[in-house]
């Protein structure tokens, strides 16, 4: 019975012994894991939050729709600044063409013929009656036929200012001078020199008094090859 007792006891330890070895095992194995993991960072790592890379994935289309839009906006303004360069060269170059045309016009306008013109058609139906067979025609012709009759727009200048229209006077006066320099080298002309008055050189006009200095030349007489054609109408005082 001994014996038995004795047998019993040496199994039980055995068995004992290896529950302890595989228990010792496992307490090994884990620590040692553990010990890995400590070495190697290997945390746990946190729950996939799949809500919140939604929104973020979300977030990334927007700005790549965005940037895309942006990009679109950026090539429009480029397209349209281009075009506001071109408008702005073209107008510049309108405005070059006006201002040569201007000045081309001015130079125009500065012509006996085209002043003469003007002039003309300044003058009221009456003033252009009396005038009516002394200037004829269109800018040659018109100049040609104020010059044959140079005398006569003096005449009607006199005449004016002795009805004291000195509006009209001063128009027809302008006519008469821009005339007589120009052909006054053709016709031997020039004009009456105004000093001390002189009842034989001058005529005084409605408003002087009897006698007295010049004060004022209302129209110049002229000579024609050294021949007084005209008197000169003067205002004393």
């Amino acid at each position: 019975m001994t014996e038995e007792l004795k047998k019993m006891k040496e199994e039980i330890k055995t068995e004992l012994k290896k529950e302890l070895k595989k228990e010792i095992k496992k307490e090994n194995r884990k620590m040692f894991k553990k010990f890995l993991c400590n070495m190697l960072n290997c945390a746990k790592k946190p729950k996939r939050n799949d809500k919140g890379l939604e929104v973020i994935e979300s977030q990334k289309e927007e700005i790549t729709s965005l940037k895309g839009e942006l990009e679109k906006k950026e090539k429009m303004i480029e397209s349209l600044k281009k075009e506001n360069l071109e408008i702005k060269s073209r107008i510049e170059a309108i405005k070059r063409e006006c201002e040569e045309k201007d000045k081309q016009l001015a130079i125009l306008s500065q012509t006996p013929f085209v002043k003469l013109q003007t002039l003309y058609k300044s003058l009221n139906p009456q003033t252009k009656t009396q005038l009516q067979n002394t200037l004829k025609g269109e800018d040659v012709e018109l100049f040609a036929s104020a010059v044959l009759n140079l005398d006569s727009i003096w005449e009607v200048a006199s005449h004016l200012f002795r009805e004291n229209n000195y509006e009209e006077a001063k128009k027809v006066k302008e006519i008469f001078e821009l005339v007589f320099d120009d052909a006054k080298d053709v016709l031997k002309l020039t004009y009456q020199e105004v000093n001390k008055f002189d009842e034989e050189l001058h005529t005084r006009d409605n408003q002087s008094p009897i006698s007295g200095e010049i004060k004022e030349v209302l129209l110049q007489g002229y000579l024609k090859k050294g021949k007084l054609q005209k008197k000169s109408i003067v205002r004393l005082g």
